[in-house]
């Protein structure tokens, strides 16, 4: 089986992109041959049955150049594969539709957002399957919708070994302080809480609740935390909001508490997720965003108001503790707090010693590893990109066969 994969970008280091290339990886070593179609590209690693055709977008050929080497490529491509899958972009699919009719072929697309608009619409009279993350991924009522999850390596995002952070607790306040075995008593280090925050600087991320909330936490007292947002506005019209959510974080003060790092290339993001305690995700997409699954997959506790996560996490038993209102700013700062505490476990944070129960401390390290677990092995169930690539190819199979 010969399939023909249309995409936007394939770059390895593309910080929104980049996670793309394991599925085609994941593709090609269940099919014959995977010629990709992009409007640019990057550095990647295929193996050998897979060729790579970039219709010019990195050398800066103009809109029309790229569309005439489209179709150029298509009339080319198309005859020598049995079936087309577009990634995420409707529009590619609604391109390829005379030429997968011309030639009889069979096409499918991926799609995962909340927004059903005419694209999408059109797009699933052009195919034959839509393939999606969750149920909440694609709104357009068909029948043609399967669901094969979020599509995540799992060697490359998973807890951090044992070694010199001597659990894969990450940076646990629990396990950087000093036990006095004698007095029972701890020694508490300058730890700070760490969260994270990766994905696109947009509006509907939502980055105004999250500094309202540690804006409530300094407020409270608490201030012994740091957010690291990591992303970048990736649309000219997203960058007034940048500048507005920046401005926001200096205006409340919180330079010290909030810190806007810029993109990092997926392939290089996971360390991010393993240092960190708590990643947050305000976003308002409609769809599961694929950070929020990263995290887990690294074991990393979550913290979300996205609905499409809701059924995923509730799968698990944790939907009430890793779940807030959308745009509730006190009830994500509570959230926060209810977190922080079990990394805590009562200690004070201005460096003193104090008493506490080996008990309670010891109950809370096995709460933490615990809920990392399930995360993880929920993403391993349901949302890795070996599964997504056996689904896929199953249906490509399907397809082929009817045809």
């Amino acid at each position: 089986m010969n399939i023909l994969i249309i995409c936007q970008k394939l770059a390895e280091d593309d910080d929104l992109l980049g996670a793309f290339v394991p599925w085609v990886r994941a593709i090609a070593k269940r099919v014959d041959s995977v010629k990709v179609l992009c409007l640019a590209k990057g550095e990647y690693h295929l193996p050998e049955n897979c060729e790579v055709y970039s219709l010019g977008k990195e050398p800066g050929v103009s809109r029309f150049g790229r569309w005439l080497n489209f179709i150029r490529l298509m009339f080319k491509l198309m005859p020598k594969c049995d079936v087309a899958f577009s990634h995420m972009s409707p529009i590619f699919s609604i391109a390829s539709w005379p030429f997968v009719k011309l030639y009889r072929k069979k096409a499918t697309l991926w799609y995962a957002h909340g927004h059903a608009g005419w694209k999408i619409k059109l797009a699933e009279k052009c195919v034959d399957v839509i393939f999606t993350s969750t149920k909440e991924g694609c709104r357009v009522g068909s029948d043609k919708i399967k669901v094969v999850g979020q599509g995540i390596d799992m060697n490359r995002f998973r807890p951090v070994e044992d070694g010199n952070k001597k659990q894969d607790l990450r940076q646990a306040q629990i396990l950087l302080k000093t036990r006095n075995k004698d007095t029972k008593k701890f020694q508490t280090s300058n730890f700070k809480f760490q969260m994270v925050s990766i994905g696109r600087i947009a509006p509907s991320k939502d980055y105004e609740t999250m500094i309202k909330a540690a804006e409530v936490l300094v407020k409270q007292g608490v201030s012994d935390f740091e957010i690291k947002v990591f992303g970048r506005a990736n649309l000219a019209e997203h960058e007034k909001y940048f500048d507005k959510i920046k401005k926001m974080v200096k205006s409340k003060g919180l330079d010290e508490q909030i810190k806007f790092i810029g993109a990092v290339p997926n392939k290089d993001v996971v360390k991010y997720y393993q240092e960190a305690d708590l990643y947050l995700n305000m976003s308002h997409t409609g769809s599961l965003d694929r950070a929020i699954v990263e995290a887990m997959a690294c074991g990393t506790m979550v913290l979300t108001c996205n609905e499409a996560a809701s059924g995923v996490l509730e799968n698990i038993g944790l939907g009430e503790q890793l779940m807030y209102p959308k745009e509730d700013y006190v009830g994500l700062a509570n959230k926060v707090l209810e977190i922080k505490k079990l990394y805590d476990t009562r200690m004070a944070t201005n460096g003193r010693q104090i008493a506490t129960n080996y008990k309670s401390d010891d109950q809370n390290i096995e709460k933490i590893r615990d809920m990392g677990q399930k995360l993880r092995q929920e993403v391993v169930g349901n949302h890795s990109v070996e599964a997504l690539g056996g689904k896929i190819v199953k249906e490509f199979d399907n397809l082929v066969k009817i045809r």
